[in-house]
């Protein structure tokens, strides 16, 4: 009598080992997806942050600043560069939105209408012309 109970405790201790082991692995999975989301958000936002400045100071002309003209410049993998403008209540002044959205397949699908960054500034009328 007593090996059958020993045997059934060892199988019970077995069957919670592994649950728990199991359980500890899809957090570190999740943890790490967090992680790698978290890192394409932030280069997604250094992306359009370098966009609107070089947008602001004159360096890239609006029609060539999405993707368009990102030839032979560095940028990661997967993102891909929106520009909209739209007029502003204010005189004088250009609504410029940089979006910049993740087109790697999975990440696409889950996405495809919301951005990873959206960045807005009022810019004079001359700098967009």
């Amino acid at each position: 009598m007593r090996r059958g109970g020993l045997l059934l405790e060892t199988l019970i201790a077995l069957a919670i080992f592994t649950a728990a082991a199991g359980y500890t692995l899809l957090i570190i999975r999740d943890g790490s997806d967090a992680i790698d989301r978290a890192a394409r958000r932030v280069a997604a936002i250094d992306l359009a942050s370098a966009r609107l400045a070089e947008i602001e100071a004159g360096i890239v002309p609006l029609a060539e600043a999405g993707d368009a003209g990102m030839e032979g410049l560095e940028r990661p993998d997967g993102l891909q560069v929106e520009i909209a403008t739209a007029p502003s209540a204010y005189e004088g002044l250009t609504l410029v939105e940089v979006l910049v959205y993740d087109t790697r397949a999975e990440e696409a699908q889950r996405n495809a209408e919301f951005p990873l960054a959206r960045l807005s500034a009022l810019l004079p009328r001359e700098v967009i012309d």
